[in-house]
């Protein structure tokens, strides 16, 4: 164990893993710093509210209660000093995502936001949430441009892992709550209304011919991404946390 701050982060590697750090030292431990980002120590910040935290240096002039509540969503790390990852040996490496979309979530552009989660081993690795460059028509584009951008973090940690020799041989899994986006990434038929997203769709119809890449469908209020992309509820906000396997330090120790 090795507490930094006031976060408790516990690591445990697999067999694979600690032969690919007794062959080369060095290279893992740079490796083993790019796989824990720094940014994986921190908790995740918590569902954006209506007034979206990113815009709120635009309305510094003219604030209102709406911009209040925002400030207060942000404050939710400071009133958790003690929440951090716990990291837990598991019996293989294998890597799975989690990917949504709010769709023209943003009341200014109506832009979508994308939001993605990567485990490795059942631990929680890298996370990102994004505002889309352009507007989507449909949910559906919205949430396909989600899952490109989590498949793309999903190629970047299966390489990253190939470099220091431990080989992923099982597929990798993106869940996705959308099933037309699924449909439209495992139908071979390119149509007319699909061309807007159509770098997007080859992109990840390729990994899917490799058979390196599958997309199970998971009901909504089970997407573990959600937490990312949008305003929560209490219980749903806390239920998501809990599946980004955050740990709570001083609850354990009380009693």
């Amino acid at each position: 164990a090795h507490e930094i701050g006031t976060f408790l982060v516990i690591m445990e590697f697999s067999s694979s893993a600690a032969a690919a750090v007794t062959a080369a030292v060095t290279t893992a431990a740079a490796v083993i710093f790019l796989l824990c980002r720094p940014t994986t120590l921190l908790t995740p910040p918590p569902a954006p509210p209506p007034a979206s935290p990113p815009l709120l240096p635009h309305r510094r002039h003219a604030p209102t209660d709406a911009h209040l509540k925002a400030v207060d969503r942000i404050f939710y790390l400071k009133r958790n000093p003690g929440k951090g990852h716990l990291y837990v040996k598991q019996d293989t490496l294998g890597i799975e995502g989690f990917s949504n979309a709010d769709w023209a979530g943003c009341i200014d552009t109506r832009r979508s936001t994308s939001g993605y989660c990567i485990y490795l081993g059942g631990n929680l690795i890298v996370w990102g949430s994004k505002r889309q460059d352009v507007c989507s028509r449909s949910s559906a584009e919205a949430e396909y441009r989600a899952v490109a951008m989590g498949v793309s973090e999903l190629l970047w940690l299966k390489v990253l892992l190939t470099d220091i020799g431990i080989k992923v041989e099982e597929p990798m899994k993106m869940y996705c709550d959308n099933k037309s986006a699924i449909n439209l990434a495992n139908n071979p038929v390119l149509h007319d209304r699909t061309k807007h997203v159509e770098i997007d769709r080859h992109f990840i119809r390729e990994r899917i011919d490799a058979k390196e890449l599958v997309l199970p469908y998971m009901r909504s209020e089970d997407q573990t991404a959600d937490v990312l992309t949008k305003a929560l509820s209490s219980t749903s906000l806390e239920r998501n946390v809990s599946k980004l396997g955050m740990f709570d330090m001083y609850a354990q120790l009380e009693g």
